[in-house]
């Protein structure tokens, strides 16, 4: 299989196919096509559709030789597009299976780590504040692309959701130290908490909420500690202004 992963390697193939490109459109219309005509023969050609002969205005450029190389070139084209989209295609999927497998040896080393889901802005600056601290966190993404963006900055994230037990599991919820909800909505919370209690009844329940109202909620499904991020917000905002700025006003 090429490797498609080197940039030079693309580069190579995408200027070989733009010049055989090129090259057919000019044979096309020097057969005595115009150039609507030599430029839609020239891209059915290199994906190998049919193009009718019909629509040609001049029949006799039909069998002139320019022609037979520009179809020949098309040909030639259309083996060597679909070899780079294949190759493109599996290095995609191998990158991505790859970066999974990675993640995951690392993830079973684990004890004692924090998971937290999904992956959202309160999410990463939690996980940015722990990194910090010296605590290793887990993050469950609801897309591939979250899950690559992490693991370009060297984060540990796996695509799926809290709820399910099988990725749970798989991220040894058994041996987390907590488990941090951040999601927006607290059913998806709640019923997120239910599942993990019944993996490890020991580990402790952080959900972020947005209302007053859904703490019952929280608490029966088993959650210990629950965040309201305004008040958290405005509780740090007030200390903050306490000690610096007002008892620098003093």
């Amino acid at each position: 299989m090429i490797n498609v992963g080197i940039k030079s390697t693309r580069n190579l193939f995408v200027v070989i196919i733009a010049s055989m490109f090129f090259a057919t459109f000019v044979l096309a219309m020097a057969a005595g096509l115009d150039a609507l005509n030599a430029l839609v023969w020239t891209v059915l050609g290199v994906l190998a559709i049919w193009y009718p002969g019909e629509l040609v205005a001049d029949s006799v450029a039909m069998t002139s030789v320019p022609l037979l190389v520009a179809d020949a070139l098309a040909a030639i084209a259309f083996v060597i597009l679909t070899a780079f989209l294949t190759s493109v295609f599996y290095s995609f999927i191998r990158g991505i299976d790859l970066r999974q497998r990675s993640t995951m040896r690392k993830v079973r080393r684990l004890t004692g780590h924090v998971i937290i889901a999904p992956l959202n802005s309160f999410a990463e600056t939690l996980d940015q504040e722990l990194s910090e601290k010296g605590v290793q966190s887990v993050i469950i993404t609801d897309t591939d692309r979250e899950a690559r963006r992490m693991h370009a900055r060297g984060k540990l994230a796996v695509v799926g959701s809290a709820s399910s037990t099988d990725l749970l599991e798989a991220i040894r919820v058994h041996d987390a130290k907590a488990v941090v909800l951040c999601s927006d909505s607290a059913g998806e919370n709640a019923i997120a908490a239910v599942t993990i209690k019944t993996l490890n009844k020991k580990v402790r329940i952080i959900a972020r909420v947005n209302h007053d109202e859904d703490l019952p909620k929280l608490s029966k499904a088993g959650v210990h500690v629950v965040i309201l991020p305004e008040v958290a917000a405005g509780t740090w905002l007030g200390g903050m202004i306490s000690e610096k700025v007002l008892a620098q006003a003093k």
